[in-house]
């Protein structure tokens, strides 16, 4: 892909035209039952592991995604 036709995608179209194939990949790779699994379920686990399993991390990562959504003011507790 050129960096003139990246020019013509948003940034979300691109982000959906990366992790849709990988969030398909993955299903079928970490679920014995793929087809039951969400898309948001598979997320988290590549959020996961993307984060090498820091709670902190994957909370930031939450954080983050509420605060792109606009829902600054959810708390997210990790608590034991």
């Amino acid at each position: 892909m050129s960096q003139n036709s990246i020019d013509f995608i948003t940034t979300d179209e691109r982000i959906m035209e990366v992790l849709k194939p990988l969030v398909a990949e993955v299903k079928k790779r970490v679920f014995t039952e793929p087809l039951k699994a969400t898309d948001n379920e598979t997320l988290g686990i590549i959020v996961s592991k993307f984060t090498e399993y820091k709670g902190e991390s994957i909370k930031e990562v939450a954080e983050s995604a509420f605060e792109d959504a606009n829902l600054r003011n959810v708390k997210i507790d990790i608590g034991g």
